[in-house]
């Protein structure tokens, strides 16, 4: 299993939301891994097009084992 670890807040992904009005991407995240949104498979398109959709640099998003 694989988490997503976001370096701009120093923590784990948890969700990934839309704002409905002005169709912008947020991040919610937590410092506990049990709470991390798990992954079966390491894919790094996911990982772009994440960083694509939130506005991130490229490599700001990094995928860890558990």
């Amino acid at each position: 299993m694989f988490v997503i670890f976001d370096n701009n807040k120093n923590s784990y992904v948890k969700e990934i939301n839309e704002r409905i009005v002005s169709r912008t991407y947020y991040v919610e995240t937590t410092k506990n891994i049990k709470n991390a949104f798990k992954f079966a498979s390491e894919d790094h398109k996911h990982l772009r097009h994440l960083e694509k959709l939130l506005k991130y640099e490229l490599n700001t998003l990094e995928f860890r084992k558990v």
